[in-house]
């Protein structure tokens, strides 16, 4: 039977828009099934998980920013001490030396933190379960999202596990130091965690935003242990691909530590309202208490699964692909990925020859039908981003100061969706009677598989969300054309049935990643949607087959009313976002300024990340962008826009020599830092001679080289009114040049400084610096 019928039958004239409906259907209902749980009240049973209990200490540590040294973050952990010391729980506040890794062309990031560190012994351990979450918040924002809905959550969990004695060792780990660099994950790996019952295993609790499902996006390896206990414990909401996504982001968490160090675990985020993420705005009223609902009370559940469960079992096995389906967790061997992606793609082949058999498609039209695909995959992913660098041309203050997301981004969403299904069927209906609705069909299928097979041996694990569905589509497709003639009623069920795991299993997967922002979730958004599509172009070509009895003169008219509607529309929804995101119609909008005082030049300087954004940014910047690294180390080698600014009367950090020892053509120089502002963070820079080694806290460093201008540089937080001492070891006896500079968050103490208008200020600071010759 012809994909290029003359003229349907009634039952598939009316098949083909009824399957399509029930395609929908589908994949709305496997998206709602993801949706976060119904928050819980103060009335909820006490075994239960409450978001209106655990919201309580969200609000108790988020009335003020807590970045790492300041009186919040004190507070904070105060709080937080007692609070599990009532639980019944052990509590130790742990002091270290947190390191970041060394990364070249960077100063190297250091934190004097203070983990708490709370426990519970198991009555027979095989390991260590430890539920995690970072307790600082970064600077200006109030950390209600990130990471109090992980605090929040475990907090609650711990009160609900109340009496149960565990089998193995609990310990709730609120690190410090998380936005400072992942710094007390580092020291807790890196110090503290070989003394625990091994394997340990860490849950860890994240978010990159306020709202949104709790999304596993990353486990240790091999993970098919541990992903059965997530799936008993319900509630989860994972895919193997999102992990893949989660690396084209340059977001980090304290797992990356946790898993560089040997141990063993989940890591979970939620990601929606990423336009509050890291701003003034991330508070306890903006923050969803149904993501805290869901995130809670999976993460009790999981607990409850693995404090009994054998953990030395969690090292053995094999990893898994895993995908959320509506009763559950969807999973199968990574092994299977491959032949998977290669099933599919021989499956497409198999229909491409039927078809090329029964003289319904020619090889030359199915290569042309392959391109059409994958130009019209890469004008949505491309359609997508255009769409969004247009409307920040448009109004760039609409875009948050950290991730650049809007406040409001369905309207925009909304028309990246019609986008991707006019690049997609746009190219089918107006090619279809030129190359054959079967050249166009098979070709989009096998493009579909190759790119299957092409993620399957590049990217491990990314390609399932892929694969499986195109397998399915594939197979559907060999089947519908060798069903006998008195069975093509049953064509359009058959290929709506290929179909299906597409919708089911890749459209939540888009919605999950267009949470992501529309700088990157918009475009793999409609990435994943325009592959659907494809794979669902065998049912659409039954609505109404290509024939050659219509009347050609209308072709192109329709064709062309068709890409105008789809331009209007798109235009329409654009214009749609703009109005929901314009000043006043929503949160205020995000300003991001610091200031920097070169004390030896009597010289100050603003500076940005972002370009002027309103008049008010415009005074300050001049909107050339500069690359600061050989005046302002402490902003790195990134371009900036910058602003000439009033020198006002602060005070450089002090350096004094505590000895200064030579040893053959070697120098041994230690040196006390202080912050005559009491600063909680300093930095420290050396120029003109090289650093073979450095140590501060006790901690031995690598040296590393931070540009052309200075050779070696740190970034100290968490520095006490006592200072901190360095000692460098430099190659040499001559004089070093040495660059030092303090920094506090408030822009106020500079007179002539005046606040934006109606708007929040993103992470202010003031840097304050010297040079001196030892």
């Amino acid at each position: 039977m012809s994909i290029d019928a003359l003229r349907p039958s009634r039952a598939r004239r009316w098949g083909a828009p009824v399957a399509i409906a029930a395609l929908v259907a589908v994949a709305i209902g496997c998206t709602l099934a993801q949706a976060p749980a119904a928050p819980l009240g103060e009335d909820a049973a006490a075994g239960d998980f409450s978001a209106t209990r655990a919201m309580e200490h969200i609000e108790a540590i988020s009335q003020e920013t807590r970045p790492i040294g300041s009186p919040a973050h004190a507070e904070a952990r105060d709080y937080l001490v007692g609070e599990l010391e009532a639980l019944g729980l052990e509590v130790e506040v742990q002091e270290r030396t947190g390191v970041s890794e060394t990364r070249p062309g960077r100063t190297q990031g250091i934190a004097f933190v203070q983990n708490i560190v709370a426990t519970r012994e198991g009555s027979d351990p095989t390991g260590t379960l430890v539920l995690a979450a970072h307790y600082d918040s970064v600077n200006g924002s109030l950390g209600a999202g990130d990471d109090g809905i992980g605090i929040g959550s475990i907090m609650e969990s711990a009160r609900a596990l109340g009496d149960e004695t565990p089998t193995n060792d609990l310990i709730i780990l609120f690190t410090d130091g998380e936005e400072s660099g992942l710094l007390g994950a580092e020291a807790f790996t890196r110090d503290d965690s070989a003394s625990l019952v091994q394997p340990v295993v860490v849950v860890n609790l994240e978010a990159r935003g306020t709202a949104g499902s709790p999304l596993t996006f990353r486990t240790s390896s091999p993970n098919g242990p541990i992903t059965a206990y997530t799936s008993a414990a319900g509630g989860v909401v994972a895919n193997s691909a999102m992990e893949t996504v989660f690396g084209l982001m340059s977001n980090d968490t304290d797992f990356s530590r946790f898993s560089e160090g040997g141990l063993l675990g989940t890591d979970s985020a939620i990601v929606g309202g990423g336009a509050l993420y890291h701003s003034p705005l991330d508070s306890p009223e903006n923050l969803s208490r149904a993501s805290l609902q869901q995130m809670g009370q999976s993460t009790l559940a999981l607990t409850r699964e693995l404090q009994d469960a054998d953990l030395a079992a969690l090292q053995e096995g094999q990893d898994t692909i895993v995908a959320t389906v509506p009763w559950g967790l969807l999973r199968f061997p990574l092994a299977l990925e491959l032949p998977f992606a290669i099933a599919g793609l021989g499956a497409a082949i198999a229909a491409a020859v039927i078809g090329r058999r029964r003289r319904e498609l020619t090889v030359p039209r199915t290569l042309i039908g392959i391109v059409v695909a994958l130009v019209s995959v890469a004008l949505a992913a491309g359609g997508a981003y255009a769409l969004w660098l247009a409307a920040l041309a448009i109004d760039p203050g609409q875009a948050s100061a950290s991730v650049g997301e809007p406040y409001v981004a369905w309207p925009y969403l909304a028309a990246i969706a019609v986008l991707t299904v006019g690049a997609v069927v746009g190219p089918f209906l107006l090619l279809r009677r030129m190359l054959g609705q079967a050249a166009l069909v098979t070709g989009a299928l096998v493009a579909v598989t190759v790119v299957g097979v092409a993620l399957a041996v590049a990217l491990p694990g990314a390609a399932s969300v892929v694969a499986f569905p195109a397998l399915f589509a594939a197979v559907a497709m060999v089947v519908a054309q060798l069903l006998p003639a008195k069975f093509a009623s049953w064509r359009v069920a058959v290929l709506a049935l290929g179909a299906l795991p597409a919708f089911a299993l890749i459209v939540p997967v888009a919605v999950s990643a267009s949470e992501l922002g529309l700088p990157l979730g918009g475009p793999v958004a409609a990435l994943f949607v325009a592959i659907v599509l494809l794979m669902t172009l065998p049912v659409v070509a039954e609505l109404r087959p290509a024939t050659s009895q219509t009347g050609e003169r209308a072709r192109p008219l329709r064709a062309t009313v068709g890409a105008a509607s789809v331009v209007v529309v798109v235009v329409a929804l654009a214009a749609g976002g703009l109005v929901a995101n314009a000043e006043g119609a929503t949160l205020p909008r995000q300003e991001s300024v610091e200031y920097a005082i070169d004390t030896d030049a009597g010289t100050a300087l603003w500076s940005s990340r972002r370009a002027p954004v309103s008049e008010w940014s415009a005074e300050l910047l001049d909107g050339d962008r500069r690359v600061l690294a050989d005046v302002a180390p402490w902003w790195g080698t990134s371009s900036r826009s910058t602003g000439e600014a009033p020198v006002a009367e602060l005070e450089a950090p002090s350096v004094t020599v505590v000895t200064d020892e030579a040893a053959g053509d070697r120098r041994t120089l230690t040196l006390q830092i202080d912050s005559r502002r009491s600063a909680p963070t300093l930095g420290v820079w050396v120029g003109g001679s090289t650093v073979l080694s450095a140590k501060v806290g006790g901690v031995e460093l690598a040296p590393e080289a931070v540009g052309e201008t200075w050779t070696f540089g740190l970034h100290i937080e968490g520095v006490g009114a006592e200072g901190v001492e360095i000692e460098l070891l430099i190659e040499g006896t001559g004089p070093v040049d040495v660059l030092v500079a303090d920094r506090t968050a408030d822009l106020g103490v500079i007179d002539e400084f005046a606040g934006p208008e109606g708007r929040v200020l993103f992470q202010q600071g003031v840097w304050v610096s010297r040079q001196t010759a030892l």
